[in-house]
Parts: C-alpha cells; sequence; structure tokens
C-alpha cells in the first residue's frame, strides 16, 4: 500500500517559508518605506548600504555591503538561517522519495539512490553495532580533557565586530578583540596574490624533503621532522573582522597551500606533524591569546612534545620526555619564546592608553612533568620561522633537546655558530654540521608555505623569494653533490 504523506506535513512546511521570508525581507522594507538608519556613533564603512542599483548589483557590491549591514543590525540572522534550514531538513526527511521514469527504458528509479533489497534478513548475532553519530566538539568539552574549562570560555566567547578604532595597516583588530596580521588573514582566503601561487612548487618541496630524510638516516643517522605550525586566521577564522573581509571579494575556488600539501604529506612516509590536525586529536581548541599572533604556551607545549615523541618513536633513543599536569592561569604574560602580547605591544605600544582595548582575562601555561629526567639531551638543529622561538624555549628549559643551532627562514641570522654556516661557508659547510646533529626540526607555518625553489648554488642569493625552501634546497643540493 502506497504511504501518503499528511497534508499537514506540507502546510507546515508553507508556514514556515512564509514566516522565514517575512521576516528576511522586513528590513529591506523597512529600509524602502523610511530609508537607511544609520547611527551617529556607528562609523564603520562596512555596515554602510550601498545604493540598489545595476552597476553595485551586477558586481557584488551591494551583496557584499548588504550581508554586513544585516549582520550588524539584526544579530540573530544567522539563528534564523539556522532554524529555517534545520525546519526544512526535518520536512524533507518525511516526505517521499521522488520516482523518476526513463521515458526510453520505461525502468524508473529513485534519483542517486541504489537498488533496495526489501526482504528481510533473520537478526545476526556477529554483525557490529551501528556506529553512534559522534559530535566532533565532543572531545573538547569532555570531563576528562584537562582543557574543557578554557575550551568552553573560548566557545562562549561570541564574536562581536569592532567599533570605532579597527587597528593599523600592519594589525587589525578582529571579533570580540582578536588581533590579527594581515598576511595571515590573505592567506586563509587567498587576498593580495595568495591566490597566484605556485602550487606545483610544494610537489617539489615534498620530494626533496623525502630525499633528505632518507639520506640523513641512511648516511649519518640523523631523524629529520617536519612541523607544520597553525595559523590564527585558521584557527580562529569566525573572529576574523568582517570591516577588513569586505574589502575584498572571496574566490570561492582559492586552494590554501596548507590545503594542497597535506594530502601530498599523507602520500609520502616524511616524518611530520600537523599541529592543526595534532590539537583536534588532543581536544585543544583554545591555541591562540587575543593578544598574540603566536600560538599559546599550550599550543605551542603540546607541539613540542610531540615531536620529541616521535623522535623517540622513531629513533629508538632514551630521551627526556615532556608531559603537562594540569593548566597555570596568570594574569601576565608568561616566560619564555614570543610573548603572548607581541602585536598587541606593536599595536597600542607608541599609544598610550587607548579606550576600548581588550586584553586576555587570563593567559595559560603548561604544569610541565619531564619524564625520564636522567636521558642525555638530543642535539638538534632547529629550522623555521618565528615560531621555532616557542619550540626551543621548551626544548631548552627543561634540557630536553640541545639545541645546537637555529636557522630563521631561510637565513643565518639567528646560527650561534655563524662563522661555519652554510651562509658563509656555502653547501659544503652541512658536511661539519651534521656530523654534530641527532635530529633536524624544520618548520614552517601554514601561511608561510612557498612554492618557489633555488637551482643550483643559487639559493643563498634567491632566498627571498624561496622562503623556507632556500634550506631545503641548500640540504638538498649538498646531499645531492656528495652521493
Amino acid at each position: 500500500m502506497e504511504k501518503k504523506t499528511p497534508a499537514l506535513t506540507y502546510v507546515m512546511q508553507l508556514i514556515i517559508i512564509l514566516l522565514f521570508l517575512a521576516i528576511l525581507c522586513f528590513p529591506v522594507t523597512l529600509m524602502a518605506l523610511d530609508g537607511p538608519d544609520q547611527n551617529a556613533a556607528e562609523n564603520e564603512a562596512a555596515t554602510e548600504l550601498v545604493p540598489l542599483n545595476l552597476k553595485n548589483y551586477t558586481s557584488g557590491t551591494f551583496h557584499s555591503a548588504f550581508e554586513s549591514w544585516f549582520s550588524h543590525h539584526y544579530p540573530l540572522r544567522s539563528s534564523i538561517v539556522t532554524i529555517f534550514k534545520d525546519s526544512l531538513y526535518r520536512l524533507e526527511m518525511s516526505k517521499p522519495a521522488i520516482f523518476v521514469m526513463d521515458i526510453l527504458t520505461g525502468r524508473g528509479e529513485t534519483p542517486s539512490q541504489p537498488p533496495q533489497d526489501n526482504t528481510p534478513e533473520p537478526p545476526s548475532q556477529t554483525d557490529p553495532a551501528d556506529p553512534e553519530v559522534v559530535d566532533p566538539m565532543a572531545i573538547y568539552t569532555d570531563p576528562n580533557n584537562m582543557y574543557a574549562q578554557i575550551n568552553l570560555k573560548r566557545m562562549n566567547d561570541t564574536p562581536v565586530e569592532p567599533k570605532g578604532f579597527k587597528g593599523s595597516d600592519a594589525v587589525y583588530i578582529g571579533k570580540s578583540g582578536y588581533l590579527y596580521e594581515r598576511g595571515y588573514i590573505d592567506e586563509y582566503y587567498g587576498f593580495n596574490g595568495y591566490a597566484n601561487f605556485n602550487y606545483a612548487g610544494l610537489d617539489e618541496t615534498v620530494r626533496r624533503l623525502q630525499y633528505i630524510q632518507d639520506e640523513l638516516e641512511d648516511r649519518y643517522g640523523i631523524v629529520m621532522l617536519y612541523v607544520l605550525s597553525s595559523s590564527k586566521a585558521s584557527q580562529y577564522a569566525d573572529y576574523i573582522p568582517d570591516h577588513y573581509k569586505n574589502r575584498y571579494i572571496i574566490d570561492e575556488n582559492y586552494v590554501r597551500p596548507v590545503d594542497y600539501l597535506r594530502p601530498l604529506l599523507a602520500a609520502s612516509s616524511i616524518n611530520y606533524l600537523d599541529s592543526s590536525e595534532y590539537y583536534k586529536e588532543i581536544g585543544l581548541l583554545a591555541t591562540f591569546p587575543k593578544t598574540g599572533i603566536h600560538w599559546n604556551h599550550l599550543a605551542s607545549f603540546e607541539s613540542t612534545a610531540e615531536l620529541i615523541r616521535m623522535y623517540a618513536d622513531i629513533s629508538g633513543a632514551n630521551v627526556k620526555l615532556l608531559d603537562t599536569k594540569g593548566i597555570i592561569a596568570t594574569k601576565t604574560v608568561p616566560v619564555g619564546g614570543n610573548s603572548e602580547q607581541d602585536v598587541f605591544n606593536i599595536l597600542y605600544g607608541q599609544m598610550g592608553d587607548v579606550e576600548g582595548k581588550i586584553v586576555d582575562d587570563e593567559y595559560y601555561a603548561p604544569d610541565v612533568v619531564v619524564e625520564n629526567p636522567t636521558a642525555p639531551a638530543v642535539k638538534i638543529l632547529l629550522q623555521g620561522g618565528s615560531f621555532t622561538a616557542e619550540i626551543a624555549h621548551y626544548l631548552r628549559t627543561y634540557q630536553v633537546g640541545d639545541v645546537r643551532r637555529i636557522y630563521y627562514h631561510g637565513d643565518g641570522s639567528h646560527d650561534p655558530w655563524g662563522s661555519d654556516s652554510p651562509w658563509t661557508q656555502g653547501i659544503m659547510a652541512w658536511d661539519d654540521i651534521l656530523e654534530d646533529l641527532d635530529m633536524i626540526i624544520f618548520e614552517s607555518t601554514e601561511s608561510a608555505l612557498n612554492g618557489n625553489h633555488c637551482i643550483g648554488d643559487d639559493w643563498a642569493r634567491e632566498y627571498g623569494a624561496a622562503g623556507h625552501n632556500a634550506t631545503y634546497d641548500s640540504l638538498y643540493e649538498f646531499l645531492k653533490a656528495t652521493e
């Protein structure tokens, strides 16, 4: 017998649609009758309505400005849309499947559905239970997760667009006071040239890193680890300010370089740590302070501790391991590495007391425990960007690693041995450097990936264009030359 859908279902669907359209159209109708209402205290260009004409409509200017204006004046818009979609979903689930008749064959089928065998099967005692639907956010609030309380604090921090002062050309004030450097936002959305990234160069990066890792292990017994540090723009995308995003049209086809790189790394046998993915595994959601552009001490500690565990697993060596038994919350910024008020100090340092400036209620640090404390320190070369400061801090503070050299990006400016570095002696300097190491850590933030490479001995001169790859290319050329 054919199952009929109750007429009440269609009536309810019609009522919900009409109610939603009425709410959605109310602001536009009000504007048409009374004109746009602009409070004198609102000085945000992003919330001003532009005239509705053919030019603004076809260019997308009206859509972008209306979206920002609507969100500013009607903050419940997103909730209304969510409720509407949820209601439609529930109604759609109660509707019968559409039956399509193939005119040529006379056979009918339900679109996108495999043939159904309705013959009942006897229950089986060995069949596994149906998998439960897992809430991906559940791990962040699990009572057994030591980070649950600070995760909840972040989750309850509703994004609010700033009014008045919005920052400088270098540091932008995001929603609820989160500070951003524009480069991280540009990379996340593909603004200002990032959409022209040389993706093929990342294939070459992975190929070279794989070669370097294999040769270092075979010839020198050195373990190479590659670590991707998180970008604040990707970790805190919901706090990126609309007043900056609305300056540009977002390219829906843009692929972040890190999203192109991830499957390449997964398909290789490179020893790597993707910090953003790792934080999901351990349930750490609060990874950046409001006032800083670098990860907080909890996030940097967790990445450093995992790198040492990876080294121990790969090498089988007797090493000190890092763990934490809790969180230390303070009103002051923790000591070590980059200051968690770095960009805050850049923005406000010369401005004095600015009304409305926001600082974090608390800053956090791990209550560190050192396991196997009598083990020798691992001899390490650390190369990367500014995020390496936190890694070096924990390695040195707890004497887990003897950090012999730090190469900042692709130059030797932070090399304490300076005179014998590849930047002064050429690629053959690697011969002596590698004799004194147990491990090399290559670090790169998600936003600092580069598709350019240096050719031959031009790596030193091309550092500015190749970024981190200048170091990889230098070591690659040395290993190739000494095969």
